[in-house]
């Protein structure tokens, strides 16, 4: 029977890991992953004791590493694989910058004149969600090749993962790089094992970049970056273990939560699904409906005007 996914805001500068997992009644082992973390995936001696049970550590990133050193034609296969993903993207940024300045613009014009360019308001933000939309359709279109997992190379370590889940009452999948987190995932095929173990019963907590991959669709935000205006933008499609959340950590360093408008735009992208920003201290429990735990998880809607 399924627990329900306990998801935690940034764990800096106070950790509550602890609590949720005697919440969950999790005894250990636990899985550890920390992929997003890359080069100091294996710095986890505060992680370990903030768990405080025994742990289980699978080092994503140094097994990718790995692979693509012992054998260079998975590395090759993988470098063509991200050249064409990441040149699509390119693509897709370059339309949604002009997109989204219309929208803007538009947004703007219908706040003086609502009767006469709400139409226009309304085809504009079509247009950028059918955009949106197209992330993730075209990215799994240009993987649609034999999975890296299931080749010989690579089939071991999946296999030391699904071992790992057999063994272990809980997974726990920590933040970091958030791309980088859920195209580890994805090379080793973990995000089956984890619905398996998931679905027999297996605890799952997971925070930041690591709660982020877990829903249907990943956004990456910053309204603020340093070369100029921001939009959010879709990384990808997340495992769909939780449905119609989307989920924005440290919401409140990256987003511009006073601009009301700004806001309506990013929420009218997401089509009625909600969206919570997670701060440090924060905890919900996921399970169909959501509840709180522990802080004040930030729902975006709320000040949100059109």
């Amino acid at each position: 029977m399924r627990k329900p996914i306990v998801v935690l805001g940034p764990q800096r500068p106070t950790p509550n890991l602890g609590r949720a997992l005697d919440r969950l009644g999790a005894r250990g082992p636990v899985a550890l992953i920390t992929a997003g973390w890359r080069h100091d995936e294996e710095d986890i001696s505060p992680l370990v004791r903030d768990v405080a049970r025994p742990t289980r550590h699978l080092p994503l990133y140094a097994w990718f590493e790995e692979v693509t050193h012992r054998h260079p034609d998975e590395s090759a296969r993988y470098r063509q694989r991200t050249r064409r993903v990441r040149a699509w993207k390119r693509g897709y940024r370059i339309r949604l910058h002009a997109a989204m300045a219309a929208l803007v613009e538009l947004d703007e014009l219908a706040l003086a004149d609502p009767e006469l360019y709400q139409s226009s308001l309304q085809a504009a933000l079509a247009q950028i969600i059918a955009l949106d939309a197209e992330v993730p359709a075209t990215l799994l279109s240009l993987r649609a090749t034999e999975p890296p997992w299931t080749r010989a190379p690579i089939l071991g370590y999946r296999e030391r993962v699904a071992e790992a889940f057999r063994t272990c009452d809980t997974v726990a999948l920590a933040g970091g790089q958030v791309a980088t987190l859920l195209n580890r995932l994805r090379f080793f095929g973990v995000g089956p094992l984890l619905r398996e173990f998931w679905e027999r019963g297996g605890n799952l907590v997971a925070w930041s970049a690591g709660a982020m991959v877990l829903t249907e669709r990943v956004m990456l935000f910053y309204d603020h970056p340093p070369d100029g205006p921001g939009h959010p933008e879709v990384l990808d499609a997340g495992l769909g273990l939780i449905r119609d959340l989307t989920l924005f950590p440290a919401a409140a360093q990256r987003l511009d939560l006073d601009d009301a408008r700004r806001r309506w735009r990013l929420l009218a992208r997401l089509q009625g699904g909600r969206a919570l920003g997670l701060a440090n201290g924060d905890a919900l429990q996921v399970d169909g409906a959501l509840e709180l735990l522990e802080g004040a998880v930030l729902d975006l809607a709320e000040g949100a005007t059109q």
